[in-house]
């Protein structure tokens, strides 16, 4: 639950305010033929079977703090202001399955989906399903999706010309 610092600061707590302001600076500054990828890892609830996920940021005193979270329609909204044609977002938090379920049901005519779908493409890799927990191995010390993608990375099976990582590849490696 860090950010690079765009002062130069390093990593700083990645509190509400700074990732809406980080997300804001790419929405100003991303072009139609940029790649957009949004890496969450972390704390990730969502209450009974159809709770919103919420994304609980370094500020978060508790599970249920809703004002030092990202929401499941933050998350939408944002991608959504996003001008790249291609958009990953893996999220490595336990019920982040439910964001797939929240794309779905805000879908319908003008819905998230089709506001989302007039782009090239939105790929969306959950740690886990909605209702479930994502692991983390304490061997590795990070969650299991992450060590999945970073062994893919570093392996480079998962590159376009030795240069360009294939995100559908990677995913299908990751899972």
């Amino acid at each position: 639950q860090r950010l690079a610092s765009p002062a130069g600061e390093g990593d700083v707590p990645a509190t509400r305010e700074r990732l809406g302001d980080a997300l804001q600076r790419v929405a100003a500054s991303a072009k139609a033929n940029d790649t957009f990828l949004l890496y969450l890892a972390g704390h990730g609830v969502s209450e009974g079977s159809a709770g919103a996920y919420r994304y609980l940021l370094a500020d978060a005193s508790d599970a249920s703090a809703t004002d030092a979270a990202l929401s499941d329609a933050d998350l939408v909204s944002a991608l959504a202001r996003i001008p790249c044609n291609h958009r990953a977002v893996f999220l490595d938090t336990c019920a982040s399955g439910r964001v797939r379920d929240v794309l779905q049901a805000l879908g319908g005519p003008g819905g998230a989906v089709d506001r989302l779908r007039e782009r090239e493409g939105v790929f969306v890799l959950a740690g886990c399903a909605a209702d479930r927990l994502s692991y983390e191995s304490s061997i590795y010390g990070q969650g299991l999706l992450t060590c999945s993608v970073l062994f893919g990375l570093s392996c480079g099976c998962h590159f376009k010309d030795e240069v360009y990582v294939d995100v559908g590849r990677l995913i299908d490696f990751a899972c």
